[in-house]
């Protein structure tokens, strides 16, 4: 569907409804992100951290900042709290590989084949990956 302007926008959509065909470029993300839209190509979630240095910011998919909230739930630890103690483990990745790290291992730790079984994940059989557990330098 074209509009008098020439922009074409999605045929169910009012000209009262913020779309990115009609934010002008210059405006940040916070804007689309208020808007309820983000940016093209990225699914990434900026957020404020306190870590081992103070202030900083995290890039991650909106499935790893639920996950990491859940963990802060789980372990009854503030989100700050739990950055602070991936960074210091020292992983040499940097710190949002560190947290992503992190929250595989806190939720492979705590799976089971019981809970893979109730999923419908088919069994495991170790022997073949014990090659692949070697750790990069």
């Amino acid at each position: 569907m074209r509009r008098s302007s020439g922009q074409i926008a999605d045929a169910d959509s009012s000209p009262h409804e913020p779309t990115l065909a009609r934010i002008p470029s210059g405006l940040c993300a916070t804007f689309l992100h208020a808007a309820g839209q983000t940016m093209p190509g990225s699914r990434l979630i900026n957020r404020n951290v306190t870590a081992g240095r103070g202030r900083t910011s995290m890039r991650l998919e909106p499935e790893l900042w639920d996950a990491l909230a859940e963990i802060c739930v789980r372990e009854r630890r503030t989100m700050t709290y739990l950055v602070r103690r991936i960074e210091a483990a020292g992983h040499s990745g940097g710190r949002t590989s560190a947290v992503r790290v992190f929250v595989l291992q806190y939720f492979r730790a705590a799976a089971s084949e019981a809970g893979h079984e109730a999923a419908n994940h088919g069994p495991l059989d170790r022997a073949p990956f014990n090659h692949l557990t070697r750790h990069a330098a």
